[in-house]
């Protein structure tokens, strides 16, 4: 099927990527990762001779599914401003255990609808489904990509903000992405590896420090145990020193 795809002509083409686009941004709030992998390997079947429209297309329904976060629309962030969205999610999530507390207080066990916390509780649960299928989708899309092609900034962006979630499955899911971007683009393993150290080691969720210490093994396997020595300023070999 991928082969037929990956043959089909302009008319051909078009016709299948816009429902395969459209697919990624329909999200579940039960099942947020569903097709994705199938619709992102097919996308880029469908596109290995013009890579621009598949990338296109990726960017295109990850910011389609950004605008859908509640918090961007409320508070006027920019993707860029990643510090200040988990500021205000965090505040978001402190400010539901508060009424929650409060009502329980109150000796009310379920949560009236159309109250603040109700809304808060809505909005969370979208924006950990809108995440999740983010990242998702930059995993499936990093997992097509060959060493030394250029990775979108949106892309980052998307990877950096799955990190700074308290959604453990988004934040496990953007740390393998940026394994994956490391071994795509092996200049940023000095940026990126303090922070798989500092996870890998982490007391936090298991998930992150399973996916930060897979990183870890993944980057010393591609690039060799030097790389790793603090005391040099060795660089993570490039794929031509590689085949030598």
């Amino acid at each position: 099927e991928l082969g037929l795809l990956g043959h089909a002509d302009d008319n051909g083409r078009n016709q299948m990527i816009r429902p395969l686009g459209f697919l990624l941004k329909v999200v579940t709030i039960d099942k947020p990762v569903c097709f994705v992998d199938d619709a992102v390997k097919s996308i880029k079947a469908i596109t290995e001779r013009h890579e621009g429209e598949g990338r296109q297309s990726i960017e295109s329904a990850l910011r389609t599914l950004f605008s859908l976060l509640a918090i961007p629309k409320r508070h006027q962030l920019s993707y860029e401003d990643i510090e200040a969205y988990s500021r205000v999610d965090m505040d978001r999530r402190r400010r539901i255990q508060v009424l929650e507390s409060q009502r329980l207080q109150d000796g009310e066990d379920e949560v009236p609808q159309g109250s603040e916390e109700d809304q808060l509780l809505d909005d969370v649960s979208t924006d950990d489904a809108v995440m999740t299928r983010m990242c998702r989708i930059v995993h499936a899309y990093l997992s097509c990509l060959l060493r030394g092609t250029d990775i979108p900034p949106f892309v980052t962006h998307i990877i950096q903000l799955g990190r700074s979630q308290r959604n453990i499955e988004a934040c496990a899911l953007a740390m393998r992405c940026l394994s994956l971007h490391c071994l795509i683009n092996p200049q940023t393993v000095t940026t990126f590896l303090p922070i798989f150290m500092n996870e890998s080691s982490s007391a936090g969720s298991t998930e992150v420090a399973v996916a930060a210490a897979s990183g870890l093994f993944d980057m010393m396997s591609e690039y060799g145990p030097k790389f790793f020595d603090n005391t040099g300023s060795s660089q993570p070999p490039t794929t031509s020193q590689q085949q030598q």
